[in-house]
């Protein structure tokens, strides 16, 4: 499979599912790979993205390099679209949406889940852990794609607060204002924004 992928790795990515209303959710989930065939992925209760994968079965990982998309989908208040449906396309093989505008993308069925109280320095929260089926692999760009601190810096920015984490906010928006492009800044700043 690749796409960084490895046992014991995580890989950030966008899981996308269609909601009850048949809108299309999004939510960054950390992915881990056990094998070439197999990945789990780790995600609260509370979410709209676990309510549909326990009610479809199914969901699609996007490995996307879109920073303001981790953003989007990790800030978006519950109820509102993250996504339109004209930024998704439907799978073929589980009821749920892939991005358009990611890299590639991974139609997973779920083969089995578990789910435990988490306790850590962001307080307690039941998680369920999804052992999925890889069904379908689509590459949508061609690779490679260069690595960019700006990306990243907005990958853990969007985990810290979608955790209600404030701590060193500056720190990222200074790295991604230094080594994103002008344009992929400003759209980052105008939506951070909309969110305070």
């Amino acid at each position: 499979m690749q796409m960084g992928f490895k046992k014991g790795r995580i890989v950030e990515a966008v899981v996308t599912t269609y909601n009850e209303d048949a809108a299309p959710n999004a939510a960054p989930v950390g992915i881990y790979g056990i094998d070439e065939k197999t990945l789990v992925l780790k995600v609260h209760k509370e979410s709209d993205t676990c309510a549909n994968i326990l009610r479809t079965k199914g969901c699609v990982i996007n490995i996307v390099y879109d920073p303001l998309m981790f953003l989007r989908s990790a800030l978006t208040a519950r109820g509102e679209p993250e996504i339109r449906q004209a930024d998704v396309e439907k799978a073929e093989k589980v009821d749920a949406p892939f991005l358009r505008d990611s890299n590639a993308y991974i139609e997973a069925r779920v083969l089995g889940y578990r789910n435990y109280l988490k306790r850590d320095r962001y307080g307690e929260s039941e998680v369920y852990v999804f052992k999925c089926g890889v069904l379908k692999i689509v590459i949508l760009k061609a690779y490679p794609v260069g690595l960019n601190r700006g990306v990243a810096a907005a990958i853990e920015l969007a985990i810290k607060l979608s955790r209600g984490d404030k701590k060193g906010l500056d720190e990222h928006i200074r790295i991604m204002r230094r080594t994103l492009s002008a344009s992929e800044y400003r759209e980052i700043a105008s939506f951070l924004e909309q969110c305070r």
